[in-house]
């Protein structure tokens, strides 16, 4: 659905505070104004795996398109091989080129709304897996919900160990699940490098882990995939998020005419396949990489 790309001109490192695995991670999409995309829309969790790791580049998504009646929410994982373990697949299963896996489950819906449009008060929720007794914390499925509290729906724990490696009948190894230390949302096109306009719309997006998060304007040395990003974009702005770690980061987002966040005005018409990086305060490929802390634990807001 979406494709990774490798930029030569991404951005360097100008601080990373941890290194260790991201633990319990939930990721929460919501709406408060409600989002009309009339080409549809991608909500691409894509997270970065340690340098050593088989799997170095993994994405969550959901996404919609406006060809159904009413909304219905596609969820999909994917990721990707270092390129030794490209070497190996090729070997053992001819597999040329591609990603490790990748698994479209079905729809979540229909819900009482028309395509194009998520209602204000939905939710889109990511809850990554992990195995308890797994000391490398690697992600091992995942859990989308979707919906408001008058209808909810849940496509259950997925997990990567039901799925096959990518045009072969073997089934995915825990060899090719991998911790993530980096990860950003992106609300972009719905696959193929599409650039997405919402005509209005806004919400925020919410970051909780079992440790502090931080919010970088670069990606950290220590991930594998260093300058991929995602190739889809849209004209949604950001807004500045706090610098300091924290166990939940809260960004708001919005269509520039609409955009009511703390953020900066500028940079909201970012040329496409450019996303505003509201830390930087440039257009830039990315941007808004969360990463995990060292610090003291912070307390959660009551």
């Amino acid at each position: 659905m979406a494709h990774a790309s490798s930029s030569d001109g991404g951005p360097g490192l100008s601080h990373y505070g941890g290194g260790e695995p991201i633990r319990g991670l939930v990721v929460t999409i919501e709406v408060t104004q409600d989002i009309i995309a009339p080409q549809g829309m991608g909500m691409q969790l894509n997270a970065y795996s340690p340098s050593s790791a088989d799997c170095v580049y993994q994405q969550y998504i959901t996404s919609f398109n406006a060809k159904s009646p009413k909304l219905q929410i596609n969820w999909q994982l994917e990721s990707w091989p270092s390129t030794s373990y490209r070497n190996y697949l090729h070997k053992t299963f001819n597999q040329r080129k591609g990603n490790i896996f990748n698994e479209h489950g079905a729809y979540l819906g229909p819900f009482p709304t028309p395509s194009y449009r998520i209602p204000a008060g939905y939710k889109i929720i990511y809850k990554l897996l992990y195995d308890p007794n797994d000391p490398s914390s690697a992600i091992i499925g995942a859990n989308y919900t979707v919906g408001n509290e008058r209808v909810r729906k849940s496509s259950g724990p997925q997990f990567i160990r039901n799925y096959k490696i990518w045009s072969t009948n073997a089934l995915v190894p825990r060899s090719a699940m991998a911790p993530i230390l980096a990860l950003q949302l992106n609300l972009v096109g719905v696959t193929n490098g599409e650039y997405m306009t919402i005509s209005s719309g806004g919400g925020t997006i919410t970051y909780e882990a079992a440790a502090p998060l931080t919010a970088e304007g670069t990606q950290p040395t220590t991930v594998a995939a260093k300058g991929v990003f995602t190739q889809e974009a849209s004209n949604i702005v950001y807004a500045a998020v706090p610098a300091r770690p924290n166990r939940k980061i809260v960004q708001t987002f919005g269509v520039p005419q609409s955009f009511t966040g703390t953020g900066p005005a500028s940079g909201i018409s970012c040329p496409k396949g450019l996303t505003y990086n509201s830390l930087t305060k440039t257009c830039q490929i990315g941007g808004r990489i969360i990463t995990n802390d060292k610090a003291p634990p912070v307390p959660l807001p009551r």
